[in-house]
C-alpha cells in the first residue's frame, strides 16, 4: 500500500467550531485510510494557546490546550498520514468548513 503524508498549514487562526466538524468529516470519509493525525491549531478565540489534535484512524482524542506555543511559529499545522489521502480534498474540506462557519456566524450576529 502507498502511504501518503499531508501537511495543512493555515496562516490565519481557525474558528473553534470548525475543528469538530473537520475531525468528524475526516473520521467519516477517511477513517479507514487515516493512520494518524497530529496538529497544533491556532484557534481564533484563543490565539495565544495552541490546540493539540491527535487521532488514529477514525478515533480522535479529546483536544488539549498547551499553555503557550513551543516556538515563534503560531501557524496552524496539521499532519495526516494514511493510505491514498488527497491533499486537495483535505484542504478543500477545511476551507469549505471555514467558509460555512464564517457565513453562519455573520448571519447570526
Amino acid at each position: 500500500q502507498v502511504y501518503t503524508t499531508l501537511e495543512l498549514i493555515r496562516n490565519k487562526p481557525v474558528a473553534a467550531n470548525v475543528i469538530p466538524l473537520f475531525l468528524e468529516a475526516l473520521a467519516t470519509h477517511e477513517g479507514p485510510r487515516l493512520l494518524r493525525l497530529k496538529g497544533l491549531v491556532q484557534i481564533a478565540e484563543m490565539p495565544r494557546q495552541p490546540l493539540v489534535l491527535h487521532g488514529v484512524q477514525h478515533v480522535f482524542y479529546q483536544p488539549t490546550w498547551l499553555e503557550r506555543w513551543p516556538s515563534q511559529d503560531h501557524r496552524t499545522r496539521i499532519v495526516l498520514i494514511g493510505h491514498g489521502l488527497s491533499q486537495v480534498w483535505v484542504q478543500r474540506l477545511l476551507e469549505a468548513l471555514e467558509a460555512e462557519v464564517a457565513t453562519f456566524t455573520v448571519r447570526v450576529d
